[in-house]
C-alpha cells in the first residue's frame, strides 16, 4: 500500500507520462523509485492521456523499447490490447510521414534563403526536434517557426507569396504566418519574439550566437542554454495557457536543462535579466519528483524572490486546474479570471518589480484595471 501523496502542481499520471516518455539516455527520473513511491501506472490510461499532451509518438516508441523499463512495467506492456499497440504504431508512423513533409518544406524554404543570401534560426519545436530528440518524427508540432534577420524579413515573405502555393496570415507586426496549400503545413516567420521589449536582448543578437545545424546549411540553431531561456520566455508569454503548454513543453524543458551549459545559462540569464524565468523553471522542476532534484538559480534571498517562488506556484496550481474545466476548451481559455491569473503569473516572472514596471508596468496595470473594473473609466 502506498502512502497518500502530497498535492502538487502535477498529478502522478503527469509525472509517470513524462518519466516514460523521456529518452532512456536521460537519467532524470528513476522508474524504480516511482514504482515504490506511486505504484505502477495504468499504461492504457497514460496512452490516452498522451494524445492530449502531444506525446503519443514518443510514448509509442518507448512502448516498443520497454525492455529498458522495470519488469512490472514490461509485463503490463505485453498485456495491453493488440488494438491499442497497433494504433500507437500507426500514430508514430503518421508522425514520421508528417516529419518527411516538413523536411521537404524546409528544403524548399532553404532555396529562398539561399537566393537572398541569408540565414534563418530554427525556433521552438522545429529546433527542439533536431537538437533534443533521438530521431526526427517523434515531436509533433503545430507549425515551423523560423527567425529571419529584420533586413531580409519582408523580402522573404514576399518571395513566398510569389510562389503561389502559400496563403498569408498576418497575426502580428513582428510575425507573419503562411500555410502551404498542397500540404497544409503552417510556417511562422518571426522578425521579433514579441511586440514588447524582449528582456535585455533583440533577435539580432541571436544570430551572433547561432551556428549552422549542418555545414553550409542556411538553417541555424542556438546553444541549448539560449534555447532554454527562449523556451521559458515563450511559456511566460503564453501565460501557461493549458491549450498550448502541454506536457510536451515540460519534456522540452527537461531535455534543454539536461543539455544546457549551466554556467553559460546563469551568465546569459543575468545579462538578459531573465533570472526570474529561471526561478519559474525551478518551481516547475521542483514539482516533478526528479532524481536528483534540479535547481537552476540560487535559493531566494530578497522578498521579491520569495514572492516569486510562492506566488508562481499558487498561480500555476490555479491555472493547471483549468485544464479540467470545459470552458478552457470551448472558449479557448478566455474567461476573465483565467486572463487575470495568466497576467499575474507573467508579472511574477520578471527579475524585479522595477523590471516589470520598465517592461510593461503601465500596460499591465491598464489591462488589470479593465478586467477587474470593466464598467469604470480608467484613471489617468
Amino acid at each position: 500500500m502506498h502512502a497518500p501523496q502530497k498535492t502538487t502542481l502535477f498529478s502522478t499520471n503527469d509525472r509517470w507520462l513524462l518519466a516514460l516518455c523521456t529518452p532512456s539516455t536521460t537519467p532524470m527520473f528513476s522508474l524504480e523509485t516511482f514504482l515504490q513511491q506511486f505504484g505502477a501506472p495504468d499504461l492504457a490510461e497514460l496512452y490516452e492521456r498522451s494524445k492530449d499532451e502531444r506525446l503519443t509518438p514518443l510514448f509509442a516508441r518507448q512502448l516498443e523499447r520497454c525492455e529498458l523499463w522495470p519488469a512490472p512495467l514490461q509485463q503490463q506492456v505485453h498485456q495491453l490490447p493488440s488494438t491499442l499497440r497497433e494504433e500507437a504504431r500507426q500514430r508514430l508512423r503518421n508522425q514520421r510521414k508528417q516529419a518527411l513533409l516538413q523536411e521537404h518544406m524546409l528544403s524548399q524554404l532553404a532555396q529562398v534563403l539561399q537566393s537572398l543570401q541569408t540565414t534563418a534560426i530554427m525556433y521552438k519545436g522545429i529546433a527542439y526536434e533536431r537538437c533534443l530528440y533521438p530521431q526526427v518524427g517523434l515531436r509533433p508540432m503545430v507549425d515551423i517557426d523560423l527567425i529571419l534577420p529584420t533586413e531580409h524579413y519582408d523580402r522573404f515573405c514576399a518571395d513566398l507569396l510569389k510562389q503561389g502555393t502559400f496563403q498569408s496570415f498576418l497575426h502580428h507586426t513582428h510575425e507573419h504566418s503562411f500555410q502551404h496549400q498542397p500540404t497544409k503545413l503552417l510556417i511562422d516567420i518571426h522578425q521579433a519574439l514579441s511586440p514588447h521589449k524582449e528582456g535585455g536582448f533583440h533577435t539580432k543578437a541571436l544570430f551572433s550566437l547561432s551556428r549552422p545545424i549542418e555545414p553550409q546549411s542556411p538553417y541555424h540553431v542556438l546553444p541549448a542554454h539560449i534555447m532554454l531561456l527562449m523556451h521559458l520566455l515563450h511559456i511566460r508569454g503564453n501565460g501557461m495557457n493549458p491549450l498550448e503548454t502541454t506536457l510536451q513543453a515540460l519534456l522540452d524543458l527537461l531535455l534543454l536543462v539536461e543539455k544546457a551549459d549551466r554556467a553559460a545559462l546563469l551568465e546569459q540569464a543575468k545579462k538578459w535579466r531573465m533570472m526570474g524565468l529561471l526561478r519559474f523553471a525551478d518551481v516547475l522542476l521542483s514539482q516533478l519528483s526528479l532524481s536528483p532534484p534540479i535547481r537552476l538559480s540560487a535559493p531566494p534571498r530578497l522578498p521579491w524572490e520569495h514572492l516569486q517562488e510562492e506566488g508562481i506556484l499558487r498561480l500555476l496550481e490555479r491555472i493547471e486546474r483549468t485544464k479540467q474545466d470545459p470552458h478552457a476548451t470551448t472558449h479557448h481559455f478566455q474567461r476573465q479570471e483565467d486572463k487575470i491569473l495568466r497576467t499575474c503569473f507573467r508579472a511574477l516572472c520578471y527579475d524585479t518589480p522595477q523590471d516589470l514596471a520598465q517592461s510593461q508596468g503601465k500596460h499591465l496595470l491598464q489591462y488589470l484595471f479593465r478586467k477587474l473594473f470593466p464598467h469604470r473609466k480608467e484613471a489617468h
